[in-house]
């Protein structure tokens, strides 16, 4: 029992350390309150560059270089064009929650994988995940020995 109200008179005499306690706890709540702010990146195969940040104004060049510097919840927006080469498809997001979207919509924005690969590997993604705007060409899955995106 002396132990207890020797912790006791040390909690309620050390004013200190007790200002310490609510601000950790204020810290660690706001902390968890506060949602992940997400990014918007963008890819243009004419003007963009991959060693761009891939913001408004900076594109990537291709997708997947936007897919690697996003995180989960971000959302890319590739502008018009025809997007072909090993960039550009077999596209794996790496179990990120991402929204892929073109700029104007499927008669503008193509992915043609060149019968080379799959634009997209959907295999165990987020149910999250949107993919939405684009038609894909030339797809190409040697495991299943067929054509498709």
């Amino acid at each position: 029992m002396e132990n207890v109200e020797r912790n006791y008179v040390f909690l309620r005499g050390n004013k200190m350390s007790t200002y310490k306690l609510v601000a950790l706890c204020t810290v660690i709540v706001f902390s968890l309150a506060i949602p992940a702010i997400a990014t918007d990146y963008y890819v243009d195969d004419n003007k963009g560059n991959d060693s761009n940040s891939g913001l408004e104004g900076f594109p990537k060049k291709s997708i997947s270089a936007a897919i690697t510097a996003a995180s989960s919840n971000d959302t890319i927006t590739v502008y018009d064009g025809t997007y072909i080469g090993p960039e550009n498809r077999d596209l794996s997001l790496g179990g990120k929650i991402l929204t892929i979207q073109s700029f104007s919509g499927p008669d503008a924005c193509i992915i043609d994988a060149q019968g080379l690969g799959r634009a997209f590997n959907l295999i165990s993604i987020p149910a999250e995940t949107l993919i939405t705007g684009f038609t894909i060409r030339n797809g190409y899955n040697e495991q299943m020995f067929s054509s498709g995106g």
